[in-house]
């Protein structure tokens, strides 16, 4: 264990073992390493806005600019469903940020709500935020007892669920990949009629580079969101960000109404 905490060769595997990872009993390392946390931990990383979970190695919701972009959203939506109980679907993550910013000012039908997750050891944190009273009691009856939480990838979720949304954010955060490009499809057959679809992308030159080795097509991640929307018939705007911390990434967000 001191290796792994203090060796300069076990820098990168730090990113993904951390230090909650490394102290107290083997159990309590294997729980943690497993996403299994105390209601008490939850409690102690929670605030009106969400989780912050950064100290146990997930994403923080405060970094970079992105709570401003989900308090936007929520208005936005708000703006646009008015108090219309709305279904969502959404990849949140263990901060549950955008979640929260909706719950704050929409209506949502839980039940017919879904939340995918593909890795296990997020999934299994999500599971115990949707049942801890301490959040459930932030959300304005919105309560996340009865979501739907399925341990599959957005785009297989899409495939198997018969649910129809108001709502869906791909909260991407990285380039359009070829199953990005599956999943929006998927999205906007299970959107309502007068639904909203939104989409962030990573804008930086290294990930319009992936995008285009990876799709083979000539045209720009923007012109590309920009054709899809125009040919689906939906209005677009978009809004850019900085995203990260440490590292400023330049991020944009679509938002594509039907």
């Amino acid at each position: 264990l001191d290796l792994i905490k203090k060796d300069p060769d076990f820098k990168n595997l730090r990113k993904i073992v951390t230090q909650d990872m490394l102290s107290g009993q083997s159990k309590t390392r294997k729980e943690r390493a497993e996403g299994r946390y105390s209601y008490s931990m939850l409690r102690n990383a929670l605030s009106a806005e969400g989780l912050d979970l950064s100290r146990y190695g997930f994403y923080s919701f405060k970094m970079g600019e992105k709570q401003r972009i989900r308090e936007m959203l929520a208005d936005e939506a708000k703006s646009y469903f008015g108090d219309r109980k709305i279904t969502y679907f959404g990849l949140e993550g263990p901060t549950f940020g955008s979640y929260f910013a909706l719950a704050q000012v929409m209506r949502i039908n839980v039940k017919g709500s879904l939340v995918p997750e593909r890795k296990r050891r997020n999934y299994n944190v999500i599971q115990k935020i949707s049942k801890s009273r301490s959040v459930n009691s932030l959300l304005n009856e919105n309560s996340l007892h009865s979501l739907e939480i399925v341990l599959r990838s957005a785009e297989e979720s899409l495939q198997r669920t018969d649910k129809k949304f108001d709502l869906e954010f791909l909260d991407w955060l990285g380039h359009l990949s070829p199953s990005g490009i599956r999943e929006l499809e998927l999205a906007y057959a299970h959107l309502k009629g007068g639904g909203m679809i939104v989409v962030t992308l990573n804008m930086s030159s290294v990930s319009e580079n992936r995008y285009k080795k990876q799709t083979g097509l000539g045209i720009s991640q923007d012109g590309y969101m920009r054709q899809w929307a125009e040919v689906k018939g939906m209005k677009i705007q978009d809004v850019d960000y900085v995203g990260g911390d440490k590292k400023r990434t330049p991020m944009k967000v679509y938002i594509m109404k039907k």
